[in-house]
């Protein structure tokens, strides 16, 4: 969850475009946000707004997930992480760089989003972390 008051938070190029927007407003009845008020957060998803994105950083996060994989893996024979790339975003939820422009037009993009630099939204160092150590729990 991030304040939908942050000055960080870009709703357009953050991420996500594939479904609009990456950013989704919290529901009602979620409860209380930052500073005391009510619904006044926003949750991110890189894909569609009914796939929440989880803040791996999260201690909690983690132990839930490394305890879903150790029970699916005690039921099937191996696991499919599509989108692995995805699981860790920059926690400074800055822009990604948009490297066309008027003068500097990109040819083959068909949607902002395929035309975005995304250093931000994939392939982050703790994503290699979390992905080894759900390989040690597989191993």
């Amino acid at each position: 969850w991030v304040s939908v008051y942050d000055n960080r938070l870009d709703t357009d190029d953050f991420g996500g475009g594939r479904q609009g927007s990456a950013w989704t407003d919290a529901p009602e009845g979620d409860g209380e946000g930052p500073e005391g008020r009510e619904y006044n957060c926003a949750y991110y998803h890189a894909f569609a707004p009914f796939e929440p994105d989880l803040n791996y950083r999260d201690d909690r996060v983690m132990w839930y997930m490394n305890e879903t994989i150790r029970f699916w893996l005690q039921r099937v024979d191996g696991l499919h992480l599509l989108g692995a790339q995805f699981l860790v975003e920059d926690d400074s939820f800055v822009r990604e760089v948009d490297p066309c422009s008027e003068q500097n037009p990109c040819e083959y993009p068909t949607t902002r989003y395929q035309q975005m630099v995304h250093d931000r939204t994939q392939h982050q160092p703790l994503t290699h972390t979390v992905l080894a150590g759900w390989r040690s729990i597989a191993e």
